[in-house]
């Protein structure tokens, strides 16, 4: 073992100075919390990115094309987007505004139409994906019911449960008579999903397509196309791609275009939080400085006896870098290893619970990145080894016989 190591080590584990060990520690602790606040704090917000991208595009469309007017030709449209490279799979949809009646509570919802033959309705939670039309004998008549399937919480809302008949309102405009036509369909509840996204889950309800056409009387036409690609983040790529295939008159936005707002603003959370915590770094590396002059100017004595026998300035230097290294890298894997057990546990267990109806989720999303670990530390790092450069070099500087002048 080379002497600045056995020095340092000495240093290091000293036991006579209680001060300056309780001081140590306290250095120690300043690291290891700030490196595991920052470690936390990026894998809740990485949680976050990824429940919302998970839910946003498992319950609604990664890509849409669309036509101003509607699209007629549907059938036909959809072969040569499914030919296109990536594409897994496109189904028509029609989307529209409508009133939801069950007695005597109306609530407003998002109702889509999708081609049941197509289309696979995630989540569902209670009852089964059945939109399709069906033929019961009712008092002697025969009578044809669609079914449709609501979200959890807005059939708690209006007080349904699988089984019961509601009935859907719309003011659409109807192209035959040039305005608005209000229609009038009763469905029975087939089933209800949950997304785990509260707004989604609080708004949002299926039907068949062909029903949708007569509810919102849109004739042959559908709103647009869902396209599924094979990656959701090739969206934006796969939507230029489509756009140039079927030509100027269609338009292909992304979920990354449409949520676009909400992403800006969560990554400028996570930079702006990235950037604030890791200051509690910095203080802590400021502790490192002090504790080394304050060693320095404790062992003046052995520093002037270790010159005096021929240690090199650099010599020197290398005993409190070795020092600082040392606090540094406790603290490092001490906060490293606190962060990965505070992160397990809130991935394991609910601890912290949120209102679904302001932050989208009922728990706190944890999402541990190997990067986020390696990067934060590696600063940590640096910035406890640039701490340490000013007292090594202050104590490199002394002179022997200053040193010892008063010894």
């Amino acid at each position: 073992m080379r002497f600045e190591w056995f020095i340092s080590l000495r240093y290091f584990k000293r036991r006579g100075n209680f001060f300056l060990s309780m001081v140590t520690l306290i250095a120690i602790l300043g690291v290891a919390v700030g490196v595991m606040t920052v470690l936390v704090v990026l894998a809740v917000m990485n949680g976050f990115d990824k429940e919302l991208e998970e839910k946003i595009t498992g319950n609604l469309s990664p890509l849409i094309v669309e036509k101003y007017g509607g699209i007629e030709n549907y059938n036909e449209l959809i072969p040569q987007i499914e030919k296109i490279e990536r594409v897994e799979s496109a189904t028509p949809f029609i989307q529209g505004q409508a009133l939801l009646q069950y007695g005597e509570q109306i609530s407003g919802t998002s109702i889509i139409g999708v081609d049941v033959s197509r289309y696979t309705i995630k989540g569902i939670k209670y009852g089964r994906n059945d939109l399709g039309e069906k033929v019961r004998i009712e008092r002697g008549k025969r009578v044809e019911v669609n079914g449709i399937v609501l979200g959890r919480e807005l059939a708690r809302r209006v007080g349904v449960t699988v089984g019961a008949r509601v009935k859907c309102i719309s003011g659409a405009f109807s192209k035959n008579s040039g305005g608005l036509s209000p229609s009038l369909v009763e469905y029975e509840v087939r089933g209800i999903f949950v997304s785990g996204m509260y707004e989604i889950d609080n708004s949002l309800g299926y039907i068949s397509l062909s029903s949708a056409q007569e509810l919102f009387k849109t004739g042959n036409s559908v709103n647009g196309i869902e396209v599924k690609p094979d990656n959701i983040y090739i969206a934006g790529e796969l939507a230029r791609k489509i756009e140039r295939v079927l030509g100027p008159s269609f338009i292909a936005t992304s979920w990354m275009e449409r949520h676009r707002n909400l992403f800006s603003a969560l990554r400028l959370e996570k930079t702006t939080m990235f950037v604030i915590l890791t200051m509690i770094v910095l203080v802590a590396a400021f502790n490192i400085t002090s504790i080394l002059i304050m060693v320095v100017m404790g062992k003046t004595k052995d520093i002037g006896i270790l010159k005096s026998i021929g240690v090199s300035s650099y010599g020197i230097m290398g005993i409190f870098i070795l020092e600082g290294i040392l606090i540094g890298l406790s603290g490092i894997l001490l906060g490293a290893g606190g962060g990965f057990l505070l992160c397990s546990l809130l991935q394991k267990y609910p601890i912290i619970q949120l209102p679904q109806e302001i932050y989208f989720l009922n728990r706190l999303p944890v999402e541990m990145s190997a990067g986020d670990f390696v990067s934060i530390s590696a600063f940590a790092f640096l910035m406890s080894l640039l701490a340490t450069l000013y007292p090594a070099w202050r104590a490199a500087h002394l002179h022997p016989v200053e040193a010892l002048r008063y010894e």
